[in-house]
């Protein structure tokens, strides 16, 4: 028998007839994740996990806030659409950059000495079987109040690769002191040079790398200096 909840969040989430709903429910053995698979595509998980995000950034004031089952659920299709339709190559950079770039001391000093060939490095290791011949840029930049490296990625194949990666470095200035940082940038606007952007803090080492805080930005610059200063922007909204 199909669960009232999981049909009532299975039309919620497909906006599909309830019919159909309760044919890919019964089909999955009443497993809400196995039929939402079922029923969107990846572009339709982007738009939902967009939709979240708006509303997360209103809080708990608006008349349909979300919920912690809600957040796991699209958490949860991201990954499969990560794991089953991305470019590896282009995911896999993100996650191994942030992984060396907040364990390694040494890395860090190599991306300051020499940005572009440190993470095409990185970016060969991972796409020795890859026939794209296209590799990220990379510039390190300084702005008052910090020093990043921004990797202006290959066009992205798939909504779920990051145009940007700002690699912040630890800096010291008098008894104050800044951990480095990674910050994914994606671009949600078909304007080369500014505009929306979804813009993640990456945390973790090796399989653990994750996002651990999201903010939307409505007219961010995609330049190497306006990347840079983008989480000092007291234009950013947080998602909670």
């Amino acid at each position: 028998m199909v669960d009232a909840a999981q049909l009532k969040e299975l039309r919620r989430l497909t906006n599909a007839s309830l019919s159909d709903c309760k044919r890919a429910l019964d089909e999955s053995n009443n497993d809400l994740f196995a039929a939402a698979v079922s029923m969107l595509t990846e572009n339709d998980v982007h738009a939902l996990k967009s939709s979240m995000m708006v509303r997360s950034s209103a809080g708990q004031s608006i008349k349909d806030p979300v919920t912690e089952s809600e957040r796991e659920l699209i958490g949860a299709l991201e990954s499969h659409f990560i794991a089953q339709r991305t470019r590896p190559v282009n995911v896999g950079f993100l996650f191994e950059t942030t992984s060396l770039f907040l364990a390694d001391s040494q890395f860090r000093g190599a991306v300051i000495d020499s940005a572009s060939e440190t993470l095409r490095a990185v970016w060969r290791a991972m796409s020795s079987h890859s026939t794209d011949g296209s590799s990220p840029q990379a510039e390190t930049v300084e702005t008052p109040k910090a020093i990043c490296t921004v990797v202006t990625m290959p066009d992205p194949q798939s909504v779920w690769e990051c145009d940007f990666i700002v690699l912040m470095h630890p800096r010291r200035r008098f008894i104050l002191s800044s951990s480095a940082r990674v910050i994914a940038v994606y671009k949600r606007t078909k304007h080369p040079d500014r505009g929306v952007a979804n813009i993640e803090e990456m945390a973790g080492q090796g399989d653990n790398v994750r996002p651990v805080r999201r903010w939307i930005h409505e007219n961010a610059v995609f330049t190497p200096t306006g990347l840079a200063q983008l989480v000092f922007d007291g234009q950013l909204r947080e998602v909670t």
